[in-house]
């Protein structure tokens, strides 16, 4: 990752190595319209630690078909899966020590599709990496007709190759320390640290 720019795929409250990744160039635009494959799930899915290990947290999508890309793709109210994300985040981080202080800016994020200004899993992804930026003090998303000519294409890039300190995470004592989780993972654990880790 020596190149200064980098072309980044889509991912839902993306994991720490993602925005280790993202922390790691100058400059990184989002690829919200590459194409929608099942077997990309990190566009609609993130991974927390919950009271009893690892748990994935879907937003499901409506017909996943044709050469649609993710900024197509519509976001289902199937299960009121909003209200399931709200409870297992509460249950996951509630007593972390800096839950409080960044699940309101959470919140609006998981809400009813049909109430929301996310209708695709495109602009939901937007708002929530335009977030996460924010709070880790990173800078903002170019637009991939802002790329120069040369730069690097991770769009196909796993992130499982970057490794990141261990942090405090709330549940260590029982369950081990669990890597590779979301970013809200290391924000609700470690807070305004989580801007320094990722730099590491």
């Amino acid at each position: 990752m020596e190149k200064e720019v980098a072309l980044l795929p889509p991912q839902l409250f993306g994991s720490t190595a993602y925005y280790a990744a993202v922390a790691r160039f100058a400059d990184t635009a989002v690829d919200f319209s590459m194409r929608a494959d099942k077997r990309f799930k990190s566009a609609h899915r993130y991974k927390i630690v919950d009271t009893r290990g690892e748990l994935f947290l879907t937003v499901p999508v409506c017909h996943l078909s044709g050469n649609r890309g993710w900024s197509d793709v519509c976001i289902s109210d199937h299960g009121q899966w909003w209200k399931l994300h709200i409870t297992a985040l509460e249950s996951a981080y509630g007593r972390t020590p800096f839950f409080e202080f960044y699940i309101d800016r959470i919140l609006p994020l998981l809400t009813d599709p049909a109430q929301s200004s996310f209708g695709t899993i495109g602009s939901l992804n937007r708002e929530a990496d335009r977030l996460i930026r924010r709070i880790l003090e990173l800078p903002q998303a170019l637009e991939p007709e802002q790329l120069p000519e040369t730069y690097t294409d991770l769009r196909r890039h796993d992130f499982n190759d970057i490794n990141l300190p261990e942090y405090w995470q709330i549940r260590a004592d029982s369950l081990g320390f669990r890597a590779g989780m979301s970013i809200l993972d290391m924000i609700f654990n470690i807070g305004p640290e989580a801007a320094l880790l990722i730099r590491r």
